[in-house]
């Protein structure tokens, strides 16, 4: 003798392990160091989504092959939303970012006539010192929130080691 199933019970366990895809989902995103926060809450965000998306296909399964099929499905897709980040590359691209304005800094260090040339290679330095001890920071990051302030902290920096003089005002003083 047959005894009748609920679809609506499979279908609620459905959901139920669809939801643990999700919560384990969030639990990879949240342990992503190479995402900003405001990067995590975004995919956070783009996990519940999803899962409301899947779970609406496991309401509409008219029988227990559909909702078999639509929880594999919504699993699959619910764990496609984030995919980890590596937080050296980020690094590395900060670390760019201070390169480039290291360069800029010399290059007004080299373009500024009121410096004698034991002057602009003294300022060089500097900048070469001070990128250091910025990319240090840089490396010390242990997230990706971390990054971005230290290479902003790093860029403002290096850029503050010179301030254009005045060739006039050097011929004046002499």
């Amino acid at each position: 003798m047959h005894t009748p199933g609920n679809l609506d019970t499979v279908k609620e366990a459905a959901k139920a392990d669809l939801e643990k895809a999700a919560q384990a989902e969030k639990a990879e995103i949240a342990a992503d160091k190479s995402l900003t926060e405001a990067e995590r809450k975004e995919k956070e965000n783009a996990v519940d989504t999803k899962k409301a998306e899947e779970e609406a296909k496991i309401t509409a399964a008219e029988n227990a092959d559909k909702v078999a099929e639509a929880k594999t499905a919504g699993e699959a897709a619910v764990k496609a939303v984030h995919t980890p980040g590596n937080l050296d590359t980020v690094k590395e691209a900060a670390k760019a970012d201070l390169e480039k304005a290291a360069q800029a800094e010399k290059a007004e260090i080299a373009a500024d006539k009121s410096l004698t040339e034991a002057e602009r290679k003294e300022k060089e330095n500097a900048v070469d010192t001070k990128k250091a001890e910025e990319e240090a920071k840089i490396t010390a990051a242990e997230n990706a929130d971390k990054v971005a302030e230290a290479k902003t902290a790093g860029e403002v920096a290096v850029k503050a080691v010179h301030t254009p003089g005045n060739l006039d005002t050097v011929k004046r003083s002499s």
